[in-house]
C-alpha cells in the first residue's frame, strides 16, 4: 500500500480547516464551498487514490456542515444551490484528476499499450 506523506496530509487538513472556518463566518448564499476543489486538487499529488477520495468525502461533508454553522441569511435556497454545485465541482475534480493520473500512467488504456509497443520497438533497433 502506498503511503501519503505527512506534509501533504497536513497541507490538505490545514487548507480544509481554513476554508471551513471561513465558511462558518460568511453569511448563507455565498459560494464558499467551491474553494474545497483546491484541496481536492492538492490531494492529487498523493500516489494513493484513496487519499484523494477521502479528502473529497471530507470536503463534501464540510460543505453541508458549513450550511449549519454559517450565520443565518434570507438566501437559504441560494446557499443550498451553491452547496450542491460545490459538490458537483468537488467530485468532478476528484474523478477527473484520478482518471487523468491513471491515463497518464498508462495502466489499462490503449495509450499505455501504444507507449509500451513504442518502447519495445525503439529498443529492438
Amino acid at each position: 500500500m502506498v503511503r501519503t506523506g505527512k506534509g501533504l496530509v497536513a497541507l490538505c487538513l490545514v487548507l480544509t480547516a481554513t476554508i471551513f472556518a471561513a465558511d462558518s463566518f460568511i453569511f448563507l448564499g455565498a459560494a464558499v464551498g467551491v474553494p474545497y476543489v483546491l484541496v481536492v486538487l492538492v490531494s492529487l499529488r498523493s500516489k494513493n487514490k484513496r487519499f484523494t477520495l477521502c479528502i473529497a468525502l471530507l470536503c463534501s461533508v464540510l460543505v453541508f456542515a458549513g450550511h449549519f454553522t454559517s450565520p443565518y441569511s434570507e438566501a437559504v435556497w441560494k446557499d443550498l444551490l451553491n452547496r450542491f454545485a460545490a459538490q458537483a465541482f468537488i467530485w468532478a475534480a476528484a474523478v477527473a484528476g484520478l482518471t487523468f493520473k491513471r491515463d497518464k500512467s498508462g495502466t489499462g488504456t490503449a495509450y499505455g499499450a501504444c507507449q509500451a509497443a513504442n518502447v519495445e520497438h525503439k529498443t529492438d533497433t
